[in-house]
């Protein structure tokens, strides 16, 4: 299965940005309001992981931008999650997907022209879609084209859905998401 990047259709500028973004050393959470997640393994029945051990912070607290969430995370020493290690924390932690289920944040990153259906792939790329394969919602994402900060809803599932998430590269500039979603990894 072919799968696709989305940082390879992204304008390389905002890529180089989001990547020394990702190099920010994050410090220790201060707030006692935050949730987190830890990672208990790093491979998980659908073959995804990642690299090392990692927490994820979720804030309810609403955010008017992808920079305000940034820096809400920052705040406590985590940055915004790419979409490749939100799929696979949420592959490797059901409690997390539960709390996640109908919620909707910002991403690391902005979108791209990629537009469609895709199955999320090996180490969370998404890989096209074949035919009209709906048998695993859970991994069916749907990708909305555009170059504004990317926005992902994790949408839930009334039997009806033929899809578990939108990626959406087009929210506007004032986009409300309830909640923060953040990641930091623990030194080995």
């Amino acid at each position: 299965m072919q799968t696709i990047r989305l940082e390879d259709h992204m304008p390389k500028e905002h890529w180089e940005s989001i990547k020394r973004d990702l190099d920010i050393q994050p410090g220790t959470p201060q707030s006692s309001d935050p949730q987190q997640v830890t990672s208990q393994n790093n491979k998980n029945p659908a073959g995804l992981y990642l690299a090392n051990d990692f927490k994820i912070l979720v804030l309810s607290k609403t955010a008017t931008s992808q920079d305000y969430a940034a820096t809400l995370l920052e705040e406590q020493g985590y940055r915004l999650m790419t979409y490749q290690e939100t799929f696979i924390a949420m592959a490797q932690n059901l409690e997390l997907k539960k709390r996640l289920n109908g919620k909707l944040f910002y991403l690391a990153g902005v979108g791209t022209e990629l537009d469609g259906y895709y199955m999320i792939g090996k180490n969370g790329n998404l890989a096209p879609e074949v035919g009209e394969n709906w048998e695993d919602v859970e991994k069916t994402v749907y990708v909305y084209p555009g170059f504004k900060p990317l926005v992902l809803t994790v949408i839930s599932n009334d039997g009806m859905a033929l899809r578990r998430f939108d990626i959406d590269g087009n929210a506007e500039i004032n986009y409300r998401s309830p909640i923060v979603v953040g990641i930091k990894y623990d030194s080995a």
